[in-house]
């Protein structure tokens, strides 16, 4: 029996590999076909059903890929980017109707179900704030932001958002604040750089005799 649970794995490893790297050419069909196959000897591996879903969604077809990815949303090793992909899907079926919604109650309740489950997860709350800047609510935005700062200190691009919506609406002290640690933290060259210019802006603004700190702020 342990053998052929092995075999099964091993079958199912090939299969999936297989039928990704053929999604990534753009074969979708028979890329997706060797998945769901993989997926039919391990039913209860998380990557297959994800990468089926993800598959689907990159092939123009997001009802059927929320199919496969929604209940992924309860596996016990469910990773921060399915909650990325449902939301994408939803914002997708909106985008499909005669007269889609701009505030899509289901593509934002994921990813708030996400960071319930993930509080860790930076990259969903700004998710979440992007969705909201979209909508033109930035208090919300930066309130979610501050928040996955406090939760997760170490995802640089929730305090380069932070510092553009404080920009935004003149706190320079606290934009200067957030971009100097984005700067210092990201990999990523185009946010260091932004970073940056935010920095050059805000203490600008910060050195020059007109400033007047507010202690409110």
């Amino acid at each position: 029996f342990i053998g052929a649970s092995a075999q099964h794995q091993d079958d199912a490893y090939k299969l999936g590999v297989d039928g990704i790297l053929l999604v990534d050419e753009g074969n979708f069909k028979e890329g997706i076909k060797l998945l769901k196959q993989a997926r039919n000897l391990e039913p209860q591996e998380y990557d297959y059903s994800f990468e089926i879903g993800k598959a689907y969604l990159k092939s123009g077809d997001p009802k059927k890929a929320e199919k496969y990815l929604f209940l992924l949303q309860y596996h016990s090793e469910v990773q921060a980017d399915l909650y990325l992909l449902l939301s994408q899907c939803y914002d997708e079926m909106e985008a499909l109707k005669k007269k889609p919604n701009p505030e899509n109650k289901r593509a934002l309740d994921v990813l708030r179900y996400g960071i319930q489950k993930l509080p860790n997860a930076g990259v969903l709350y700004l998710a979440l704030a992007k969705e909201n800047i979209e909508l033109e609510k930035p208090v919300e935005a930066l309130v979610l932001l501050e928040s996955g700062i406090k939760n997760a200190p170490n995802f640089a691009e929730n305090y380069f958002w932070a510092a553009k919506l404080l920009m935004a609406s003149g706190n320079y002290l606290w934009a200067w604040f957030y971009a100097e640690i984005c700067y210092n933290q990201t990999d990523d060259i185009d946010v260091k750089r932004s970073s940056a210019l935010i920095i050059y802006k805000a203490t600008e603004m910060v050195f020059s005799k007109k400033w007047v700190a507010d202690p409110e702020k």
